[in-house]
């Protein structure tokens, strides 16, 4: 009977060993399942901020490829519009000269007009006398 008791006390001294190895066990699964949590989270707010940065960087790059585009615009612009005062200037002054060589030539004329006058009545001035 004694060695029965023997036999049942280390029996169940085994048991105990088992299921404190068993809550250990538990316990570091538990303790695993949370860290295994926690780092799930950290990956989801890295995954998050990544992808808010780079949603930032893409409308960030938009917005200057946006402000580009328009100085571009707006120098195109400015350099269509010089290019037509310079045209336009060039006409001008074609036009001017133009208008200078007409004047001139309207002005030679009108000079030998009178000078033909005067000559014409110089001559009759000279014949009349």
């Amino acid at each position: 009977a004694a060695e029965a008791t023997a036999r049942a006390l280390e029996a169940e001294g085994r048991v105990a060993a088992a299921e404190s190895e068993r809550d250990a066990a538990v316990d570091a699964a538990r303790t695993a399942a949370a860290a295994l949590r926690s780092l799930e989270h950290k990956f989801a707010a890295a995954v998050s901020a990544s992808r808010a940065a780079q949603d930032e960087a893409q409308i960030r790059m938009e917005r200057m490829h946006g402000e580009h585009l328009e100085r571009v615009a707006f120098y195109e612009d400015r350099i269509t519009r010089l290019e037509r005062e310079r045209h336009a200037e060039k006409e001008n002054g074609l036009v001017a000269d133009e208008v200078f060589r007409k004047l001139a030539d309207f002005r030679l004329a009108e000079i030998r007009e009178k000078g033909r006058l005067l000559a014409s009545s110089s001559t009759q001035e000279t014949l009349g006398e």
